[in-house]
């Protein structure tokens, strides 16, 4: 299966390094962007269309929900999934396998211990 590319978009460093680190382990290349506007300045620069966008719900200055809705235009196959503030690794997993169709794979412990910041869901 080709690599697939992840839009991830999370106002929180710690938390978007963390889950990037999460999908990197899965194998999936992680695109990351700070705000709405800067998902929409490099998924611009990008070659076709992304496999996933992964967006925080509750992102500040453009929503989530409104982002998603800029990238529906352009990109209407892209799929979205809308990050709970409280999601674990696991659940990141499962959903990104779910939706990408990647068979499940064996992640060190490491990874599911998220840093203080992210709750448990």
């Amino acid at each position: 299966m080709p690599n697939k590319r992840v839009l991830l978009v999370h106002d929180d460093p710690q938390a978007r390094s963390y889950i990037k680190s999460v999908l990197a382990e899965e194998g999936f290349t992680v695109l990351e962007a700070r705000s709405g506007l800067q998902a929409i300045v490099l998924s611009a620069k990008q070659r076709g269309p992304l496999d996933l966008l992964l967006i925080q719900a509750d992102l500040s200055g453009m929503s989530g929900r409104q982002l998603a809705e800029k990238f529906a235009h352009p990109f209407p196959e892209t799929p979205v999934i809308f990050l709970a503030p409280t999601a674990k690794a696991k659940s990141i997993r499962a959903s990104v396998r779910a939706v990408l169709g990647r068979a499940p794979k064996k992640v060190p412990a490491r990874a599911s211990h998220p840093p203080a910041r992210i709750k448990s869901a």
